[in-house]
């Protein structure tokens, strides 16, 4: 009987041993599993920084188109407007030269005036 009981400790040592391996393994298994799992998010999260990079110089660059343009657009209306000021001084000193020159006061309808000087300040 001897015999018998060390045959079964044996293999009750070797059960131990087996269950061992197997719970090993299972925990490795898990474990790489969960690298796998870090790495796929990690990969995820660079293409994604990479996409808003990409996408945040895009904007900035069209901010700095429309800041360009906008300042563009800014010297075009004010040398508009300075244009536009120049010909209203021009055409006032016109007008007041115009009236002084004839003695007639402007915006009476008096016949001697352009059509356009009456029109314009007879209203």
């Amino acid at each position: 009987m001897g015999a018998a009981r060390a045959q079964t400790e044996l293999h009750t040592k070797e059960m131990k041993k087996q269950r061992k391996r197997e719970t090993d393994k299972r925990y490795r298994q898990k474990k790489k599993k969960a690298v796998q799992e870090t790495e796929n998010k990690l990969a995820m999260a660079i293409t994604e920084n990479q996409n808003l990079k990409r996408s945040l110089e895009e904007h900035q660059k069209e901010i700095f188109d429309l800041t360009s343009e906008k300042q563009n657009f800014e010297k075009r209306l004010e040398t508009v407007f300075n244009e536009l000021k120049k010909d209203i001084e021009y055409v006032r000193a016109e007008d007041e030269g115009f009236g002084e020159q004839r003695g007639m006061t402007l915006g009476t309808g008096n016949s001697q005036q352009p059509f356009h000087v009456v029109t314009r300040f007879s209203n």
